[in-house]
């Protein structure tokens, strides 16, 4: 763009200049919002806070009303996704008191394990589950795919 000349062109060109400024701030804030929301401490927040302190995060915890084959299955999950580096809570309590098999920080994944449980059953309790998660469900009595894990 040449230099403007007269007061009209100059405001042209300011307005102009203000309008590329607010995109670009635009553009900056959605990709820090879209940044933050893909993180494990935006994930972390939906957690309550008692189960949120450092300690829990790659720990297992048994559950002892699952059934052995669910928490040996969840075991190997949480191992699969442990040795991968991945970010992992078992059994963690969600803000609005639901509970899960394993919560995966690292990609905002749910996983559940399905044993006794039925499928329209956990699908139901999972759209109880924050939003910002997207659930996987694996049943016991199947063979395990790795790729679906991971």
């Amino acid at each position: 763009m040449k230099k403007p000349k007269t007061d009209i062109e100059w405001k042209i060109y300011r307005d102009r200049l203000e309008q590329k400024k607010k995109k670009l701030y635009e553009r900056y804030k959605n990709r820090q919002k879209a940044k933050y929301e893909s993180s494990p401490n935006h994930y972390l927040q939906q957690v309550e806070f008692s189960n949120r302190s450092g300690s829990h995060v790659n720990c297992f915890r048994y559950f002892p009303n699952n059934s052995e084959e669910h928490e040996c299955l969840k075991f190997l999950i949480f191992r699969l996704l442990r040795d991968a580096g991945h970010l992992i809570l078992t059994e963690p309590i969600f803000k609005d008191r639901s509970r899960c098999d394993i919560l995966d920080l690292s990609t905002g994944t749910i996983i559940e394990i399905l044993h006794s449980e039925k499928l329209e059953d956990a699908k139901k309790k999972a759209k109880k589950y924050p939003s910002c998660f997207q659930v996987r469900f694996i049943s016991t009595g199947k063979k395990l795919d790795f790729d679906e894990v991971l």
